[in-house]
């Protein structure tokens, strides 16, 4: 009986562990960079289609640069890109109130007038608040993304949509009061000029012309610069004031849109144009700042901001102020540019200044805001922004570890996207976090490495790195490797963080190390790759490539493949041997991926391709998108994942045809895919969770032998006229209008 027993219990224990197996096998957990640590990019894997947003992880904090705080009866109002607006006393920095209005980054300054606060959402919602309580008293859908900021005329708002459609409202309750079509994307803020007492509203398209709109929606005058405008368009009396993208400064007359004066500054000028009523003030590229006379276009002064000037300028009380990629405020008088005042701070200051005459508001994207003195440039108080995003995430199928550029790293509960634990490493963070069994470990900028326990967030270890970190870890169990900006690459001992040996190279090293059985592969700055010893860090053997190498090399077998330039190579593991090079149409987007099909990559040109392992021919390539935006993808058992800026894009891995896209609106990172879940981080900071789903909010793709066969669950984009008309029909607040 006891042997019986024994034998059951022993059956019992085999049926359970082959489950435990099954289950385990069934997800692939993605704990490092590129997958694995040789970074080949891909999952083992599979996803049902079509795939929706199963949840949303916020960090709360990060500071869209796109957009600026605005400064109205002793406050700053200040927009985030966690979708929250918040208004705060200039003099004392207290929190006044917080509003959430958006899922997505608020990329448009908000604009204040009396008793209301106005702000525009990407989602295309126009918000009312009360100024005194943030509370919401009106809001107005716009059927269509909202970038612009709001322009309040006397009591009259106008929104232009990003697909050209500018719209009239009342300030009191936002009642529609007409719409006009632009006829191309508005990417600037419109403004009111005047001349002879009447008010017109121009708008600068991304197209280039330049539309001024009198009387509303009529349109008066269209200017066809011979550049895009850029930076913003400016008001001025009788006039407005813009730069091309050249960096040609122009006066158009109010009247006609005919040219006053033409002055070129001789590079480009993107912080945009600020004006005192006498001289008009616009600041190159390489930081110089130039005072020119409105009346004539002459240069009244011009003085050196020592850095590039970022964001808009403002000017207040005789007094021009400025931010730079220097990480300096810098302080001039109007009237003749001399320095009144310089600080250094420890972060820059992208989002642009907000003046009043109680402070003066400088923002980063990370780390602190800083008041200041105007007068003095003296710090006054100083306000949390938090972190963005730069890097992808990784997971270990329970949870997902991603990292934020103020130092933090979260773990988030992957079924559920509830945060577990946040630590703080005090340095910038810019690459992906990696994982090896209970660890967690993270390379700060200019920290030195970190081990975190995964289930705690408790920190167990730090090894000091001597200089920047930039490049991901990778693990083998054992230890963990790394490359740094002196060159060296380091092996430190996964227990105690003990640095186990480093091997110096010529240049920085900026990619990922690889691991694999046969040793550990980087690429340097110095044009070189080296196979190193796992045990001692000993050269094996270096390859020459020509360029710098900044991209990560995938390993399979005897092979290394990487990309350089418009070049594919593939290496003989054993002996750096050229197997083959394949050059592609235009310079490789992102890493390469290998699947057991082939070799894939992606060229900025758009053209996705698969290749022969062992030849570099092409198998099959296909055309994905020609969008400028940054470009990144990851293999699926079944099928492609590609990212290009806001926008992922599934594909068949037979052949490249698409099967699923979502517009996010907002910059993506390398795709993760674990547990049944695609996961991005944003370059705002959020995490994004994708599953199956039954819903209709992503685009679905009919097949191409049938495009009208059940087309009832697709969502279809409206035209123009159609979004006017809906507007004009709707003579409240238009709540029901569908967003596109």
């Amino acid at each position: 009986m006891a042997k019986k027993l024994l034998t059951i219990i022993t059956v019992l224990a085999l049926v359970l562990t082959m489950h435990w197996f099954e289950v385990k096998a069934a997800v692939a957990p993605w704990m490092m960079y590129g997958f694995s640590a040789e970074h080949k990019f891909a999952s083992p894997e599979s996803l049902n289609f079509p795939l929706g947003l199963l949840w949303e992880h916020n960090s709360g904090g990060g500071f869209a640069c796109k957009a600026g705080p605005c400064s109205h009866n002793d406050t700053f109002i200040i927009p985030l890109a966690s979708g929250v607006v918040e208004c705060m006393d200039s003099f004392q920095g207290k929190m006044l109130w917080s509003k959430k209005l958006s899922s997505l980054p608020i990329v448009s300054r908000p604009s204040a007038s009396g008793d209301y606060v106005l702000v525009s959402t990407q989602e295309g919602i126009l918000y009312s608040l009360l100024h005194k309580s943030g509370e919401i008293v009106a809001k107005f859908d716009a059927g269509d993304h909202l970038t612009a900021s709001p322009l309040i005329v006397g009591g009259l708002v106008y929104i232009a949509t990003t697909g050209g459609i500018v719209i009239r409202l009342t300030l009191n309750g936002l009642y529609f009061w007409g719409a006009s079509d632009v006829g191309g994307q508005v990417k600037l803020d419109p403004v009111a000029i005047q001349s002879q007492g009447k008010k017109m509203i121009a708008v600068a398209t991304k197209e280039g012309p330049i539309i001024c709109l009198s009387p509303f929606p009529s349109v008066a005058w269209t200017i066809s610069p011979p550049d895009p405008v850029e930076g913003s368009i400016s008001p001025v009396n009788n006039g407005l004031l813009y730069v091309t993208s050249k960096g040609v400064f122009y006066n158009a007359q109010a009247t006609d849109g005919s040219t006053v004066w033409s002055l070129p500054q001789g590079e480009k000028c993107p912080s945009g144009i600020v004006t005192d009523g006498d001289n008009a003030y616009v600041a190159t590229f390489k930081g110089t700042i130039r005072a020119v006379s409105i009346k004539n276009g002459y240069a009244v002064w011009s003085s050196s901001a020592n850095g590039q000037v970022m964001g808009r300028m403002a000017v207040f009380a005789g007094k021009l102020y400025a931010s730079t990629w220097s990480k300096r405020v810098v302080c001039l008088t109007q009237a003749a540019g001399e320095p009144v005042w310089q600080i250094r701070a420890e972060q820059n200051f992208s989002g642009g200044l907000a003046v009043s005459r109680n402070g003066l508001l400088a923002l980063p994207d990370i780390g602190k805001g800083l008041c200041l003195n105007p007068s003095r440039g003296s710090t006054l108080w100083t306000m949390p922004v938090g972190g963005l995003s730069r890097s992808a995430p990784v997971s270990d199928g329970e949870r997902v570890y991603y990292a934020l550029t103020d130092g933090t790293i979260r773990a988030i509960h992957i079924s559920s996207g509830n945060q577990l634990w946040s630590a703080d490493l005090k340095g910038e963070i810019w690459s992906s976090p990696c994982v090896s069994g209970k660890r967690v470990l993270v390379a700060a900028a200019d920290q030195p490495l970190s081990c975190i326990d995964s289930y705690s967030g408790m920190l167990l270890w730090k090894s000091q790195i001597d200089d920047y970190l930039d490049s991901a870890p990778v693990a083998d169990g054992s230890n963990v490797y790394l490359g740094a900006w002196d060159g060296k690459v380091y092996c430190v001992e996964m227990k105690t963080g003990r640095r186990v040996w480093s091997q110096l190279t010529s240049d920085i090293i900026q990619a990922s190390p690889s691991v694999s059985s046969g040793g550990v592969v980087v690429g340097s700055w110095d044009d070189k790759i080296y196979m190193l010893d796992h045990h001692t860090g000993g050269i094996r053997w270096v390859h020459t490539v020509g360029d710098n190498v900044s991209k990560t090399v995938s390993i399979e077998g005897q092979k290394l493949y990487f990309p350089q330039h418009d070049t594919v190579t593939c290496l003989d593991a054993r002996n750096s041997a050229t197997v083959f090079q394949r050059k592609l149409d235009s310079s490789i987007a992102s890493e390469l991926a290998i699947g057991k099909e082939g070799v894939f990559a992606l060229s900025d040109s758009g053209q996705l391709y698969c290749m022969d392992k062992e030849s570099g021919s092409t198998i099959w390539s296909a055309f994905v998108s020609d969008s400028h935006g940054a470009k990144t993808f990851c293999l699926l058992e079944n099928a492609i994942c590609i990212v290009i800026g806001p926008t992922i894009k599934i594909l068949s891995r037979t052949d490249g045809k698409l099967i699923w896209e979502y517009d996010s609106a907002v910059e993506l990172s390398q795709p993760i895919v674990t547990s049944g879940r695609l996961i991005f981080t944003t370059s705002t900071g959020s995490l994004l969770c994708f599953g199956p789903s039954s819903s209709n909010e992503a685009i679905a793709t009919l097949p191409e032998e049938d495009p009208y066969e059940d087309n009832s669950g697709m969502v279809l984009p409206i035209s123009r006229q159609e979004a006017v008309q809906r507007a004009t029909s709707a003579k409240t607040t238009p709540d029901e209008i569908p967003i596109w």
